[in-house]
């Protein structure tokens, strides 16, 4: 079971590899893996 409540810091949450679709971006997206290059 995960725990509740973590937060993530603004910068993590900008390098998750995120692509929204056009019907209901809100809950439908795409998470992929990050770029290696990118740390």
């Amino acid at each position: 079971m995960y725990e509740s409540g973590i937060k993530i810091s603004n910068e993590e949450m900008e390098r998750i590899n995120i692509r929204l679709h056009r019907v209901h971006p809100k809950w439908n997206y795409t998470i992929s893996p990050r770029n290696l290059s990118e740390k």
